[in-house]
């Protein structure tokens, strides 16, 4: 092994780590200290301990990161890290790099979690002994088929004359009795506002879970400005409700709980109406149950073709999880 050096991020380190972000990402905010500190929940801006990089001739030629958060195992509130932004140069690959980097926050002797690997990530959990579930499935309900087949099948279907496309979105929505809405009669909550409510349906759920309460909702609800938005919630008079946010191509439902189909179709006629204000091509959203799936298939959502996996590792042979509660912004989703 060549000789590397695992380290936590500290501001000493931003100008190579700019540097390894550009070429890796090209995205300007993966460099940013402003939006690191936000994204791995770091109280010091000089500092910060959930984001590893390995650093081998005075240049980052990987990292990894962890998000804080807590999760509920039956009764115990766990503190728990999501493993993020697994990346190693491309020339340094198989050398031994993503292995030191995963044995350095697993010997923090902390609750780790992930979800989405790559087949590669996948086989590397498999050997440091994570364990897998089956996670959710993700639905989604189609808006704009032409950008959506795009997303779907990374090409352009050209043969497929553009009215043709727009006829087929307005039938799909009467086909389903999905009723666009004007968008300014829409009436938009925030998280706050919809606490009470959420904190009651968060109880009800048995699963292991990441817990949304107030606190998280602080962090993760209230967005960063430049980079990501804050969280807007729609509501019904029975108590049925939903959070969303702006991605770059879709619209992401975040914890939701919807009593039955008729109020499902209304709460779907806004989201639709907001993902064409917003141009989005989609509404997207897990599931955790089957009585959800069943409400959302009624109302036009189609399934992804395979469920979400998940990873975990512990040391504690008490925390066993066959199932999880997961929803879209867990992990890093839309971060």
């Amino acid at each position: 092994m060549f000789k590397l050096k695992i380290v936590e991020y500290s501001i000493g380190y931003k100008k190579i780590h700019q540097e390894f972000t550009k070429k890796n990402w090209g995205k300007e905010k993966r460099g940013d200290p402003r939006y690191l500190q936000y994204k791995h929940r770091s109280e010091n801006p000089n500092v910060i301990k959930n984001l590893i990089i390995a650093i081998f001739e005075d240049k980052v030629i990987g990292q990894i990161g962890l998000i804080p958060t807590d999760l509920m195992f039956k009764t115990k509130k766990l503190p728990c890290y999501w493993i993020c932004d697994l990346m190693v140069e491309s020339e340094y690959r198989k050398k031994g790099v993503a292995i030191e980097l995963y044995k350095y926050v697993m010997k923090r002797n902390i609750l780790l979690m992930g979800s989405y690997p790559s087949p590669k990530a996948e086989l590397l959990d498999r050997l440091l002994k994570f364990k897998k579930i089956v996670g959710p499935n993700i639905w989604y309900f189609p808006v704009n088929f032409n950008s959506l087949l795009k997303f779907k099948y990374q090409r352009s279907f050209k043969y497929l004359p553009n009215f043709f496309l727009r006829i087929a979105e307005k039938l799909y929505l009467f086909f389903f009795d999905i009723k666009i809405t004007l968008f300014s009669n829409i009436k938009f909550q925030g998280w706050e506002e919809l606490l009470e409510i959420h904190d009651k349906f968060q109880a009800e759920i048995k699963e292991p879970r990441i817990i949304h309460d107030k606190k998280f909702l602080n962090w993760r609800g209230n967005g960063l400005k430049g980079y990501s938005k804050k969280l807007k919630g729609l509501k019904r008079k029975d108590d049925s409700y939903l959070f969303f946010e702006e991605a770059s191509d879709c619209l992401y439902v975040y914890d939701w709980k919807i009593k039955n189909q008729k109020v499902a179709k209304d709460l779907c006629s806004q989201l639709v109406s907001i993902s064409i204000e917003y141009k989005k091509n989609r509404i997207q959203l897990t599931t955790n149950n089957i009585e959800q799936e069943k409400i959302l298939e009624r109302i036009g959502f189609r399934k992804f073709n395979n469920p979400i996996t998940l990873y975990y590792y512990t040391l504690n042979p008490d925390y066993v999880m066959d199932s999880f509660h997961f929803t879209l912004y867990d992990s890093d989703g839309n971060l």
